[in-house]
């Protein structure tokens, strides 16, 4: 199976707060503005998460679990994912799992 260079493919992706932002915009129908009022951030950051521009801290992570209605360790491993990413770390070696 062959995939586009900006498609992502599951089976092989680790999760990444990029995507926790995508599905939760998109399962619950909302803007970026509201998904930032709801976590107290600006609408701007959360774009950027949503586009992987930045990645937020694990402390971050941690705060807006709750308030995205998910685990806390969902999202402090999509962090921790997206900060191995972002340094160019190869996060294979690695044995990062949302028990």
């Amino acid at each position: 199976m062959t995939t586009e260079k900006n498609e992502r493919d599951p089976l092989n992706d680790k999760l990444t707060f990029q995507d926790i932002i995508t599905s939760h915009k998109e399962l619950y129908e909302l803007s970026y503005a509201e998904i930032g009022e709801s976590v107290g951030k600006s609408r701007a950051y959360i774009y950027d998460l949503a586009v992987g521009r930045k990645v937020p801290s694990i402390k971050q992570a941690k705060e807006m679990a709750p308030l995205l209605d998910l685990p806390i360790n969902v999202c402090v491993v999509a962090a921790i994912n997206g900060l191995l990413e972002k340094e160019g770390i190869d996060s294979s070696q690695f044995k990062v799992a949302a028990v």
